[in-house]
């Protein structure tokens, strides 16, 4: 059988960052929640063979393999892998703010071992791929990053990033949030562009996105993002 199919975790921070935004602008989470629509629709009306899931981290519930009393917590596969369908575009609709920390290397873990538990002994795929949606306001552990890396390239599953644009907090910093590598953009996943903008009644929607200087947290979010999405060459 020829690998024809992609194998793609959707994971997306639902964490108290996501969700802050001045009155009269689209949270980041918002326009998170249209772009993984604009990408369902797509796959269901192109009658697309790749699989997807969806896993969400930073709310109340945790549901994934992983999971014990002091790890993985916060994190929920609340979509297995299989072909979009409605059920997956109407969990997407109903995703909602969470209030709890959760980790995003976590996340990405989590991720990747449902795609390796939902593809082992199959064939048919061409690629892994683990598409992550943040904002990168919430902090988390890196002190096992190398380790995960080898285990991601060794998978042969990679990492592509999408985030809200950010706002730059220094003119020097301008540069970097336009990189081609920089999580605002995947890399050459033209579908997944986060630029791209879902449409309602054939009506083109624009997001009003608040422009804010990058927190000190975030800048350090974006730079391990980076690392972890050119490692992984996604």
């Amino acid at each position: 059988m020829a690998s024809n199919k992609e194998a793609l975790a959707l994971v997306v921070d639902i964490g108290v960052g996501m969700s802050q935004t001045a009155p009269g602008f689209d949270s980041p989470l918002q326009i998170t929640s249209d772009i993984l629509q604009m990408i369902v629709q797509r796959k269901m009306f192109q009658q697309s063979k790749d699989e997807l899931a969806l896993i969400l981290y930073g709310g109340d519930e945790t549901n994934n393999d992983l999971a014990d009393e002091n790890n993985y917590q916060n994190i929920s596969v609340v979509f297995s892998l299989s072909s979009a369908n409605w059920h997956l575009f109407e969990e997407i609709q109903k995703i909602k703010p969470g209030n709890n920390p959760a980790d995003l290397i976590d996340a990405i873990v989590v991720a990747a071992d449902h795609l390796r538990r939902e593809t082992e002994g199959k064939r048919g795929y061409a690629a892994k791929r683990v598409l992550l949606f943040t904002n990168a306001a919430t902090p988390f552990n890196d002190h096992s990053l190398k380790v995960i890396l080898d285990s991601l390239r060794l998978q042969d599953i990679t990492v592509d990033a999408i985030g809200p644009s950010w706002g730059q907090e220094e003119e020097e910093d301008g540069d970097e949030n336009d990189r081609p590598d920089s999580p605002t953009q995947t890399n050459g996943h033209n579908e997944d562009s986060a630029s791209a903008r879902p449409t309602t009644n054939g009506h083109q929607h624009h997001h009003r996105n608040q422009k804010k200087p990058l927190t000190p947290q975030q800048k350090t979010g974006i730079r391990i993002i980076n690392d972890i999405v050119n490692t992984t060459e996604g």
